[in-house]
């Protein structure tokens, strides 16, 4: 009968729970930036002026565009798209958004910028949630022969 002591449970849901509240954090990160650029950028038209492009195998090709626009200030402005999965039209006008105090940082209005925290997440929750049990739990007889499964004939 193998029996795991609440001590060695207590180390495992320790090296659960780290990296669980590490990817809560990254995710509560990312989408903090993510819905704050998304309550202050303003929409704004451009065009790419390069473009290059990776293949990652699979006949797949990953794009990186250099993109400029005009703020809505008259100034110009320039930066780059990079991991865009579908070729963009030439020569057509592109939707962005970028941030007024701060026009550098820009984007395609097309592009999910919750990707990351959707993923992260759930992952960071499971671990979390494993963690803190594992760290909750007594110690846990492992054969079908314990006493607490055994009947008496």
């Amino acid at each position: 009968m193998k029996v795991t002591s609440a001590a060695e449970g207590k180390r495992l849901g320790i090296y659960l729970l780290i990296p669980g509240l590490a990817l809560l954090m990254t995710a509560g990160y990312i989408a903090f930036r993510e819905l704050r650029f998304r309550t202050v950028a303003v929409p704004a038209i451009g065009k790419y002026t390069d473009e290059g492009g990776s293949p990652v195998g699979g006949g797949r090709t990953i794009f990186t565009y250099y993109i400029t626009y005009k703020s809505q200030g008259g100034g110009s402005y320039q930066f780059i798209e990079s991991g865009v999965t579908e070729q963009l039209p030439e020569g057509k006008p592109l939707d962005i958004l970028y941030d007024p105090s701060d026009p550098k940082e820009a984007r395609l209005s097309t592009r999910d910028g919750w990707y990351l925290p959707r993923n992260l997440g759930p992952a960071g929750f499971l671990f979390t949630m494993l963690g803190f049990v594992l760290i909750r739990r007594r110690s846990v007889h492992s054969s079908t022969n314990s006493p607490e499964t055994t009947a008496v004939k």
